[in-house]
């Protein structure tokens, strides 16, 4: 497919998308309206708004943008699905928390900014001004990609200054870090995602064969090998989103740190208990991983090439290799 007919086809894909979400969820109503102007990053579950990353590559990117553009104080986050963000981030500097103001699903003073999955930044970019030439009403925006690199230079350190200026690790987070042992360690990742069997990801591709997969998993312990000989007298973490690969590693490294719980997609819709603790994993692997001193991804052929790690390199500065495996 060629860039004209890819971007043909986002475009299209937007629109419906858009025109779902007022079918469904908004009512007509000239006369409500926000005493604000508000630009709100919503993760209400009525779409498929991304992992983890993707979510903070969508609330970095816009919270720039509309930087640029002299609104930065008009930006808000509200995100309840699956688990109130400040469960485990909390406002820093800047304070993006609704507070007490609602939520109007009232066109066309709320309108639907959309636009997940399009690398266009210049098409999102006009969405944005387009739906700010108004003095009140809400803009409620769903997007899931990195555009701080088209921001001008420098972007990892504006990347992270946003961050930072945004997030602070909640007291629950904070608490669940600290029963590990945080000293800059080297950290491995593998993110297997379907491939192993162990769940249904956002990937379709499942090696059938018991064979296949030993093959995968001892290229991946191979690898490990090589990386434990590279780091001598360095503590190691292995994360994954395999729990037999977690297993056969830890047979065979049983020094390796590894964080409990079985690691669950943000967007999987799952039977949670009452204190919604299935999430903890991820948020406990990601910063631990931004207090690796390295990091490396191993990516086999299949293996699914996550973002997970190297962004969180990113925040912690921390050194990223990928390792590529080869049977």
């Amino acid at each position: 497919m060629n860039s004209i007919s890819q971007a043909i086809r986002n475009e299209m894909k937007s629109k419906y998308r858009q025109l779902e979400l007022y079918c469904k969820f908004y009512t007509f109503s000239p006369y409500a309206h926000s005493e604000l102007l508000l630009n709100i990053m919503l993760f209400d579950g009525r779409v498929q708004h991304g992992g983890l990353v993707d979510r903070l590559k969508g609330i970095i990117s816009t919270y720039l943008l509309l930087d640029t553009i002299g609104l930065a104080h008009t930006f808000r986050i509200v995100h309840y699905s699956p688990y109130l963000l400040e469960k485990y981030l909390c406002p820093n500097e800047f304070n993006w928390s609704m507070g007490k103001e609602p939520i109007l699903n009232h066109y066309p003073s709320s309108r639907v900014v959309y636009h997940l999955d399009d690398f266009r930044f210049n098409q999102f970019r006009k969405k944005v001004l387009l739906n700010n030439q108004r003095s009140r009403g809400q803009n409620h925006i769903y997007v899931n990609i990195d555009f701080v690199k088209n921001m001008g230079r420098d972007n990892e350190r504006k990347w992270v200054n946003t961050f930072d200026k945004l997030f602070k690790p909640s007291e629950l987070l904070i608490n669940l870090l600290s029963k590990y042992e945080q000293s800059a360690p080297v950290g491995i990742h593998a993110r297997f995602a379907s491939l192993l069997g162990d769940f249904k990801d956002s990937t379709s591709k499942i090696l059938a064969s018991s064979k296949d997969r030993e093959i995968v998993i001892k290229c991946c312990l191979f690898a490990i090998k090589r990386i434990i000989a590279d780091n001598p007298g360095k503590q190691f973490y292995l994360f994954s989103d395999s729990h037999q690969f977690v297993r056969k590693a830890l047979d065979v490294f049983p020094f390796l740190q590894t964080t409990e719980g079985q690691a669950i997609h943000i967007d999987t819709k799952i039977n949670i208990d009452a204190r919604n603790t299935s999430h903890d994993k991820t948020w406990i692997d990601f910063f631990l991983l931004t207090n690796c001193d390295k990091i490396y991804l191993l990516k086999g052929p299949d293996m699914y090439k996550s973002q997970f790690s190297k962004y969180a390199a990113l925040i912690g500065g921390s050194t990223y290799e990928i390792v590529e495996l080869s049977e």
